[in-house]
């Protein structure tokens, strides 16, 4: 249950979007897409997650545990699909051509 707890602890179970602009919330007004994805590919697959096993039996007995992280694509995808929604919803201004690897935070801080 990714809601029921208070602060600003991210989970990879919230929502793309809010983990997103959880984090923009620590950038200064201009936010480096480079540093942004980074830090949301943490949230979503954490370093301290077990190592693969080779065989077959503790393969089937750590899927049921824990799942595997998502894959780079994956990632990159629901990444570029949250930025866009940040977008659409104004909270962020797409890059310039002076500048195309950063955005530029819209919203005020409340």
């Amino acid at each position: 249950m990714c809601c029921s707890q208070r602060g600003t602890t991210l989970l990879p179970s919230m929502h793309d979007t809010s983990i997103l602009y959880t984090l923009a919330q620590e950038h200064a007004d201009v936010i480096n897409l480079h540093d942004w994805y980074q830090s949301f590919k943490r949230i979503l697959s954490p370093r301290n997650s077990k190592a693969k096993t080779t065989s077959k039996s503790k393969k089937r007995k750590d899927r049921c545990e824990e799942p595997e992280p998502p894959a780079e694509a994956s990632i990159q995808a629901r990444f570029c699909r949250a930025v866009m929604e940040l977008q659409i919803a104004g909270l962020i201004r797409m890059p310039s051509k002076r500048r195309p690897d950063f955005v530029q935070r819209v919203a005020f801080r409340g």
